[in-house]
């Protein structure tokens, strides 16, 4: 039995807002419909077969379906008096209830796979995302736009710039892993209308691709960027656009900053010459971190940043010669940011020689990252895809997010949920999913439990 069914809207997409409740009138078309062997799948396709109205009315048409809300009953269904609680207590576990939404679909199973004469009663709520992925391979062009503007790609990186077929279908699997594992299963839907508390439901979350554009939720632009070039900022766009590079579905690091210092001179591991000084660009990088929170130790107390330095050379020289001065010019640069940031950062300093490199002085050069942490940049997009914002600190112009500031999810969690679940997810450099880990909070299924609700028609929580 089938209790709502809704279609997606094309209104705001910066919310997910339960649809009308109310009836039109049906259509011959419907008729035919048999909503006893409906799925998620075929339900999309019947409703672009029967259309806004046609979709609205198949949530009614099931004999003996109790009208709720005062809505009346679709035509040649005779109108049903209220039940007793009890009995609409084993009509809605006897339902199914399915929403289509903006951002994902949601289908909720009262009694999951099981009887409904099982007790207790353990439901699944899933969660579908359909993504439309375009798959860009690099080109000459692009490469000298930014960031790639100032990277000289090397023969190797220049023969992968074009996707693979292997390649292809290694990413699409590993976002469906990442998203999977990433959402599915943190915590649970517990019902809390009176009558329906022994009512609650394990959270599946998929990730399906769409060949039609116009049936995804997002869509996608997968940039083929070669092993070692800059990364493109990834994210998620206004108009349910997003973009990803060929690495995002490697499970990695969090770099929260990542610069370079460069050029040395030709031979020389100096910050000083007659005509060179780097050290302004290590002052810069210093300032930076000094205005970064520091990471936080496994107590939560206040740690202490931790700064990779890697040292290149160019080809220029031969190889021992160049392996020796990578590594005199990370000593340096670790030398002298040393001075600045005393005992607030751990810095480790190594040089990898002419390693790729050509004989540009764009090679002569010190990498420097800070604060890495694990990350999974598909599960973090895809939380932007559900609705949720960044938790990270970032005081950079447009971002603006200092430590403890409110991400803009906090009025939803605790409007749903209550203060303390929302204070749980205030900015800061954190383990979670939406800053700079992988941890999901119960806060984060906000928007999951609102169009449960809206599914339902009852109140439910995150625990």
């Amino acid at each position: 039995m089938y209790r709502r069914l809704r279609k997606p809207r094309k209104a705001d997409h910066d919310e997910q807002k339960p649809h009308s409740r109310a009836a039109e009138p049906a259509t011959e078309a419907l008729e035919m419909a048999d909503p006893t062997h409906l799925s998620p799948g075929n339900a999309l396709a019947l409703q672009r077969m029967l259309g806004n109205r046609g979709v609205q009315q198949l949530r009614r048409q099931v004999a003996g379906d109790v009208t709720d809300g005062g809505v009346p009953a679709v035509a040649g269904v005779p109108p049903v008096a209220d039940a007793a609680p009890n009995q609409e207590f084993e009509d809605f576990i006897r339902s199914r209830f399915i929403e289509f939404g903006d951002r994902f679909d949601l289908d909720y199973m009262p009694t999951g796979d099981t009887s409904p004469t099982v007790r207790p009663i353990s439901g699944r709520v899933e969660i579908v995302l359909r993504m439309h992925i375009q798959f860009d391979d690099m080109t000459p062009a692009r490469a000298r736009q930014p960031p790639y503007d100032t990277y000289v790609f090397s023969p190797e990186q220049v023969a992968d710039f074009a996707w693979k077929d292997d390649e292809k279908a290694n990413f699409l699997s590993s976002m469906q892993r990442s998203v999977h594992e990433g959402w599915s299963g943190k915590h649970r839907m517990v019902c809390t209308s009176p009558g329906f508390e022994e009512l609650s439901a394990g959270v599946d979350v998929k990730l399906e691709f769409a060949e039609d554009p116009g049936s995804a939720h997002f869509k996608v632009n997968a940039l083929k960027v070669p092993r070692g070039a800059p990364s493109p900022r990834s994210g998620v766009n206004p108009g349910n656009t997003a973009n990803f590079d060929s690495r995002d579905t490697e499970q990695g690091r969090f770099t929260q900053l990542s610069e370079q210092v460069k050029s040395f001179d030709l031979g020389s591991a100096a910050l000083t010459t007659a005509t060179t000084d780097l050290r302004p660009q290590i002052d810069a990088i210093a300032t930076r971190l000094q205005g970064m929170p520091r990471p936080l130790n496994e107590d939560g107390s206040p740690g202490v940043h931790q700064v990779d330095l890697i040292g290149h050379a160019s080809s220029s020289g031969p190889n021992d010669f160049n392996q020796e001065l990578s590594q005199q010019r990370a000593k340096s640069v670790m030398d002298y940011l040393s001075t600045k940031m005393g005992s607030d950062a751990m810095i480790v300093a190594r040089g990898v020689g002419e390693d790729g490199a050509n004989n540009s002085a764009d090679f002569r050069r010190v990498d420097v990252t800070a604060n890495e942490s694990q990350f999974d940049v598909v599960a973090h997009e895809v939380g932007h895809m559900f609705g949720l914002g960044d938790e990270y600190v970032d005081t950079q112009p447009p971002y603006n997010r200092p430590q403890g500031a409110h991400p803009s999810h906090f009025g939803d969690i605790e409007a749903e949920l209550g203060t303390d679940k929302a204070d749980d997810l205030l900015v800061g450099n954190t383990n979670s999913i939406m800053s700079e880990g992988t941890v999901v909070a119960p806060g984060h299924y906000v928007y999951f439990l609102k169009q449960l609700e809206s599914a339902t028609g009852k109140q439910w929580t995150v625990r």
